[in-house]
């Protein structure tokens, strides 16, 4: 008998985690497999502890941790803690993210059950995958060089580990939260944007992963809301700050990798994280936005050209990002020569152009 937990970390999302939960009380159980699910709640004031205290479900074994905590970006470091730790497999849930096909479970443990080398399913939202059925197997270095680090790791819903490599990933992660917990506030921290991403690239880049093409999981989200919804959230997580802080994360490891990244591990959807972060810089200058964070973000952005890490990437992007920042300064040292803001606005425009254009799908 095999044991796979579904956890979710949850914060002030009370109706998304209602329809999450009854989804997956509409999940086929496998033979040979116990359900279990995992919850942690340590910030939210919108009726989710109440919730979670009544909750009971039928076939599925619960763990919650539901406890007020000072720190609600601990909220991962406290669901690593209630995964029962006899459980065999992890599946992360966002707590806005909802099962859209009752065999999931069927089909996650069945490649399980005939590919014992794996260490890592990842399952990718429905809208980015034709659900062909496809299955395909390599190291996970290899996955995020061919298909994008952040469409590999970055939706924490499409992440399936084994459980002792999860508990390595979250020690990882927890040692980060850690160093930087005496801060209450996120604007103050250096957390990127993909903060489990980084860990589990560190500890799992060497190993067997599956790249599952099936449509099981997606964002809750109605299309017509998504883009409210993405600049609320934009705002209030500080996530435009904290992209740059992937590029510091991928710096920070360098040293403990014997290999290149592409270009393509760069992509995000079908554009290039890269110049999106040179997008967010130069329209924050025009706009008078986020001055506080400007000497940060260029000193990050002249990373990506000077360091040996990336030296598998095209040279055009490093030109591009290299020549832009040039303008940028010129133009922060005249800032009321309109002939300079007008250039600014070209590179913006050049860049832009670059970004959209980059991965064609």
């Amino acid at each position: 008998m095999y044991i796979l937990t579904i956890a979710i970390p949850t914060y002030n999302r009370l109706d998304n985690l209602r329809v999450a939960i009854n989804q997956i009380r509409n999940l086929s159980i496998p033979n040979n497999w116990n359900i279990c699910l995992a919850i942690s709640n340590i910030a939210s004031d919108d009726g989710t502890y109440d919730y979670l205290r009544g909750l009971d479900l039928e076939n599925l074994d619960l763990y919650i941790y539901n406890e007020p905590q000072v720190d609600m970006y601990s909220n991962w470091v406290y669901l690593s803690k209630v995964v029962p730790s006899f459980t065999d497999w992890v599946w992360l849930h966002g707590d806005d993210d909802c099962f859209i096909d009752s065999s999931a479970l069927l089909k996650i443990t069945n490649i399980i059950d005939n590919k014992r080398n794996l260490n890592l399913l990842i399952v990718p939202q429905a809208k980015r995958l034709t659900g062909n059925g496809e299955i395909i197997e390599m190291p996970l270095i290899d996955l995020c060089n061919q298909f994008g680090f952040h469409e590999m790791l970055g939706w924490m819903s499409q992440l399936v580990f084994r459980y002792q490599d999860y508990i390595e990933v979250m020690v990882d992660y927890s040692v980060k939260q850690k160093s930087i917990a005496s801060s209450a506030d996120l604007t103050a921290r250096q957390i990127s944007s993909f903060h489990h991403s980084i860990s589990t690239l560190k500890h799992m880049h060497s190993k067997a992963v599956a790249l599952v093409n099936h449509h099981l999981i997606e964002e809750q989200i109605p299309v017509g809301e998504k883009k409210e919804h993405t600049i609320g959230r934009l705002l209030d997580e500080n996530v435009r700050q904290r992209f740059f802080y992937v590029i510091n994360d991928l710096v920070n490891i360098k040293d403990n990798f014997k290999f290149n990244i592409s270009d393509s591990f760069f992509r995000y959807v079908n554009r290039d994280f890269r110049l999106l972060l040179l997008d967010i810089l130069i329209s924050d200058i025009l706009s008078s936005r986020d001055k506080i964070f400007l000497d940060e973000r260029i000193e990050i952005l002249k990373m990506i050209p000077r360091t040996t890490f990336f030296n598998a990437i095209s040279e055009e992007i490093n030109i591009t990002i290299s020549d832009s920042i040039n303008s940028v300064n010129i133009y922060l040292s005249t800032r009321n020569n309109a002939d300079f803001n007008n250039h600014l606005e070209l590179q913006l425009v050049k860049c832009r152009i670059k970004h959209y254009n980059q991965f064609i799908i």
